[in-house]
């Protein structure tokens, strides 16, 4: 089979090689390799290929016309599911730019569910981006949720007199106290084994560094949980 010459500005490695993982790529040049993928249909708009593994699956590509810079690209396979770009998207289109390269020629952009990845952010780390923006949107609706209860709280106390407010903590007891009541665990009663157990659990998620948090962050939730569990002692 001929290569058809595309320009290294211009070429499927050159526009989206960064959006797929290198062993994705190289799983996917060896399916080319051990001749798996055909392309069954193929229009100016639309690209359909088999992948003939166990089980096999079907990849899609289309556009909306030829002229149209971005196009949606979509695999059967479990990891396409999860909203990845998987190899046998990447196989369809190394085998797209040798054999449909009028599809591909105007393109610039890949959409993936409801992900658009294109070659002006490709270089970015698209998953911890996500991430941190998913933390970012945590904390600001836990920031908004804490003054609310804030005033809640205020207004309570006018009504009625506690033995235990937070007045009555050490200054360690009364930090820790206030560090979850920012992030969305009020304890106006005192710390309570119950609500720091689920703070722990929930925050744990948030401020882990896989899911857009830091080490930091981490090892302050840690230190404020032992706080607490420690006056429980």
């Amino acid at each position: 089979m001929n290569k058809h010459n595309v320009p290294e500005s211009t070429s499927i490695e050159a526009l989206f090689g960064n959006l797929f993982k290198p062993e994705v790529k190289s799983s996917g040049r060896k399916l080319i390799a051990q001749e798996k993928v055909s392309l069954s249909a193929q229009s100016d708009t639309d690209i359909q290929a088999y992948v003939r593994v166990a089980p096999p699956f079907k990849v899609t590509l289309t556009s909306e016309n030829i002229a149209s810079p971005s196009f949606t690209a979509d695999c059967t396979c479990p990891a396409a599911k999860k909203n990845r770009f998987c190899k046998h998207i990447w196989a369809t289109l190394l085998c797209a730019e040798e054999s449909c390269p009028d599809f591909l020629s105007n393109k610039r952009e890949i959409n993936k569910a409801e992900a658009t990845f294109s070659e002006e952010n490709q270089s970015k780390p698209t998953y911890q981006a996500a991430a941190k923006e998913r933390a970012s949107e945590y904390r600001k609706e836990q920031y908004q949720k804490s003054k609310l209860r804030t005033q809640e709280k205020k207004n309570s106390q006018k009504k009625r007199e506690s033995a235990t407010s937070l007045k009555s903590f050490t200054p360690e007891i009364e930090d820790a106290l206030a560090y979850f009541l920012l992030n969305g665990f009020p304890m106006p009663e005192g710390p309570t084994l119950e609500i720091i157990t689920e703070a722990k659990r929930t925050l744990s998620r948030v401020f882990h560094p896989d899911k857009g948090g830091s080490h930091e962050e981490s090892v302050e939730l840690n230190r404020n949980c032992e706080v607490l569990l420690g006056f429980l002692r």
